[in-house]
């Protein structure tokens, strides 16, 4: 039951951190964009009727950039941002006992956008604070159906597929009436599409191997942006939270089984990729490790 109820926080936890993308100082566009890590996704799928759901916090702290730097880089499309803050509610269900359907909704907050202008060339070059973007992203949602599961070999492969929906806002302005660049609103105004595989393979009885291959396709979204197709592999190496079968409890002491749980949770934790931290906390599956596994 514990493996059961982790499996699904994991499975959750992979989908609050779909990647997409990023650049520079311009942590993506819409949603959590690239602000955080990517976590791997492995083959196994829920069980028919079962329904799974979890609320993620992450936060990215950048290195702020200096005035000195903005202002010479004044009319080349550079901003100061302090910092990415996404809400995520994950869900997911298991159409069948091959088949995951699952849902990502992010509520996205971007504070401290600076940018260096001179609207006169008479006029000494001065800092312009932008103040804040906040607002709903894109709703993501993924597929994953499991063509392969070996209970002999313990082997699982699995095709996955979905989409993102532009459904965050586009139009924020600041304080000054001018629309905020698109790398900085709630959504990106482009449907996107994901394909991609997974797979598993148990390597002891206490560790298995996971890695998949996600490809994005990415359209033309608000102010013609487009950040280009691009394909993920992340793998991992970790004390596994699906059983294809039904096993003996693997850790019988309570010591071991608290192990265990804060094991399989640790993976909820992400690093940015830039100058600065992140911390993702996916606190209700926190909760419910504590309760079911405690």
């Amino acid at each position: 039951m514990c493996n059961k109820y982790l499996y699904i926080a994991v499975w959750l936890g992979s989908l609050a951190l779909i990647p997409t993308g990023a650049s520079a100082h311009h942590p993506g566009i819409g949603g959590v964009g690239g602000a955080g890590g990517i976590t791997t996704i492995g083959a196994g799928t829920m069980e028919q009727g079962e329904f799974g759901l979890a609320l993620f916090v992450e936060y990215t702290r950048l290195k702020q950039l200096s005035d000195a730097t903005l202002l010479a880089n004044i009319g080349n499309d550079v901003h100061g941002l302090q910092s990415v803050e996404s809400r995520v509610v994950a869900l997911a269900y298991g159409v069948t006992n091959d088949f995951t359907i699952s849902m990502r909704l992010p509520f996205v907050r971007r504070t401290g956008i600076l940018e260096g202008v001179q609207d006169d060339p008479s006029d000494p070059p001065s800092i312009n604070n932008r103040g804040n973007t906040s607002g709903f992203g894109d709703v993501t949602v993924l597929g994953q159906y499991r063509f392969l599961n070996n209970l002999a070999s313990e082997t699982q492969a699995a095709l996955l597929f979905g989409f993102k929906a532009p459904t965050g806002r586009t139009n924020l302005v600041d304080p000054f009436g001018e629309t905020f660049e698109a790398e900085f609103q709630p959504g990106s105004g482009s449907w996107d599409g994901f394909l991609g595989a997974a797979f598993s393979q148990r390597l002891a009885p206490l560790w298995a191997f996971h890695a998949n291959v996600l490809g994005v396709l990415t359209g033309t979204g608000t102010q013609d942006t487009n950040l280009g197709n691009r394909v993920h592999m992340p793998t991992r190496v970790r004390i596994p939270a699906w059983s294809p079968r039904p096993r003996p409890q693997l850790l019988p002491t309570p010591t071991s089984r608290l192990m265990q749980c804060s094991s399989s949770m640790a993976s909820g934790t992400t690093s940015s990729e830039r100058p600065g931290s992140s911390i993702q906390t996916p606190a209700a599956i926190r909760s419910i490790s504590r309760r079911v596994c405690g």
